[in-house]
């Protein structure tokens, strides 16, 4: 069975100065239901990669595209901003509204998305459940901790129901027993349809999927689980 390609590199290059390149020929494409996972160190390429995928920068050479849609051929910021609504993203310094509460987080980001209160509002009870959020409801974003404020923001994350989801060392500040909740969510049936490209320091050998490994502007892969579900 074929799946439907979320993403796809196609030879991305990437260099800021002309003579080092950040990426070199990236070949890589995100399936429906289907993990993916970036290892790699500091500086090396995993942010220029979410940054080219999610529009912020664009490669010197190679090809791009998101949904179906060739990014080089979107012409405006707003025809960025609507691609971007097929996804989810998990930012590493979480990206939070600080001074609202969880649940306006919660609130405000699906709105923010034109989302009617009926499809959105279920899947909102059902992540505050699974991710412990019930009890700091009211607490404001500014009072939370670092694991808090990363399962705020996953929550927020699913919550949308994007089709992609891509997300930025997820795992760090989670205790073991909440990186189990999120993986149970990940591999469930809530996400079969979805694509997930994730990037991170370290693999996760629990979470089912493809690896690959940066290096230096390489990508290479280095294991492979079926994450897929036919």
């Amino acid at each position: 069975m074929v799946r439907e390609e979320l993403v796809c590199l196609e030879d991305v290059y990437k260099t800021y100065d002309r003579d080092n390149w950040i990426l070199q020929g990236i070949n890589l494409c995100l399936k429906k239901g289907e993990i993916v996972k970036i290892i790699g160190g500091e500086g090396s390429g995993k942010t220029t990669l979410l940054k080219i995928i999610l529009c912020s920068i664009y490669p010197e050479r190679g090809r791009v595209s998101v949904m179906g849609v060739d990014t080089s051929s979107l012409k405006n910021y707003e025809h960025i901003l609507l691609l971007r609504r097929y996804m989810g993203v998990f930012f590493e310094n979480f990206r939070l509204f600080e001074y609202m509460s969880v649940l306006d987080n919660l609130l405000f980001i699906n709105k923010m998305r034109d989302r009617k209160k009926m499809t959105f509002m279920p899947l909102i009870e059902r992540f505050l459940s699974q991710l412990s959020l019930r009890d700091i409801l009211k607490k404001k974003v500014m009072f939370l901790s670092p694991g808090e404020k990363a399962r705020l923001s996953l929550a927020m994350i699913f919550s949308l129901d994007t089709p992609i989801i891509l997300a930025d060392e997820p795992f760090r500040y989670l205790s073991p027993s909440s990186v189990e909740k999120v993986i149970d969510i990940m591999e469930g049936e809530f996400c079969k349809d979805k694509g997930i490209l994730m990037f991170s320091s370290k693999d996760l050998p629990s979470l089912k999927g493809r690896v690959f490994f940066l290096n230096e502007g390489k990508l290479h892969e280095i294991h492979s689980q079926d994450s897929g579900q036919e």
